[in-house]
């Protein structure tokens, strides 16, 4: 391989790297796709081409609550939801404690983020009484399946809402980029040879 094939190799491979990270690109799951009435049971939705799932039985929507309503609420301990949806990562998410008073203990949450079945992100935290954005443990890991646990404590209620993701182009991406690059490469080169 000629030391100018191989520039040309480097160039575009390096051009498809900087384009597939250019097109990743943050979303916001913020429940507005929710239809249904204040308190009525929640177990699931499509935003964004993500699909946001509840677990367990105790969320609801949330019509009259929410960082811009609606959001999703519950009161039960060991409630999950369970976000998919290509390669993602997580970046923020709100939170809101709907009663915390002297002398209780405000709801909790735990995050567990995976990629292909492997646990690869964790954290976890205390709701706040008002609509507070709680940062990733690590934005910049991909993950593929994010679960999100609360714990109530002596609450009466909890709130999620603006759930913020950002897309990660699939490795298939970035192979066929380079490999229509690729393509034209090689007829560059052989025009050039062959004179056609």
């Amino acid at each position: 391989m000629s030391c100018r094939l191989a520039y040309y190799l480097i160039t575009i491979a390096m051009v498809s790297v900087v384009c597939c990270i250019q097109t990743a690109s943050a979303n916001l799951i913020t429940f507005d796709s929710l239809t249904g009435n204040n308190s009525d049971s929640f177990s699931s939705t499509v935003e964004n081409g993500y699909l946001v799932t509840a677990l367990t039985n105790g969320w609801r929507e949330a019509h009259s609550n929410g960082n811009g309503a609606p959001s999703i609420f519950s009161a039960g301990d060991n409630e999950q939801i369970e976000i998919v949806g290509g390669f993602f990562q997580l970046l923020s998410f709100e939170t809101d404690d709907a009663a915390i008073s002297e002398g209780t203990s405000s709801a909790s949450y735990n995050i567990d983020g995976f990629l292909n079945g492997s646990l690869v992100l964790s954290g976890s935290g205390a709701v706040s009484p008002e609509f507070q954005v709680n940062l990733s443990p690590d934005p910049d890991q991909t993950l593929d399946r994010l679960l999100i646990t609360f714990d109530a404590g002596s609450t009466s209620s909890y709130n999620i809402d603006n759930i913020q993701l950002r897309a990660v182009p699939e490795p298939s991406s970035l192979l066929m980029i380079l490999g229509i690059g690729l393509t034209m490469l090689v007829r560059r080169q052989r025009d050039a040879i062959f004179g056609t």
